[in-house]
C-alpha cells in the first residue's frame, strides 16, 4: 500500500503504473506523451482555421467547451489543485 500522501491526487494513481509511490522516468515520459497526445487532439478539435495555431476567438470556444465539460461532471474550476501549493508542483 502506498503512504496516504501520494494518493492524494488522482492523477498520481493513474501515473504511478508500478504503485511505488514515485514517477520512475518511464512512468514520466508515459504522462508527457499522454499530455501531448491530449494537446494534439484539442489543437485538431478546435483549431477550425486548420492553421496549426488558436486564435484567440478559437481559445474561447475551447475554454467554453471545457467549461461545460467540467460542469456536466460536477466539477468547478477550484476543484483541482493548485500548482503553486507545496506538494502539487510538477515533478
Amino acid at each position: 500500500m502506498r503512504p496516504a500522501e501520494c494518493v492524494e491526487d488522482p492523477r498520481m494513481e493513474e501515473l504511478d503504473t508500478d504503485g511505488d509511490g514515485k514517477l520512475s522516468p518511464e512512468e514520466r515520459q508515459a504522462a508527457r506523451e499522454k499530455r501531448q497526445g491530449r494537446k494534439d487532439g484539442n489543437l485538431k478539435r478546435f483549431d477550425a482555421d486548420g492553421d496549426g495555431v488558436l486564435s484567440d476567438e478559437e481559445k474561447e470556444q475551447a475554454k467554453a467547451a471545457r467549461e461545460k465539460h467540467r460542469k456536466r461532471k460536477g466539477r468547478g474550476p477550484g476543484d483541482r489543485p493548485a500548482v503553486d501549493q507545496p506538494g502539487n508542483a510538477p515533478q
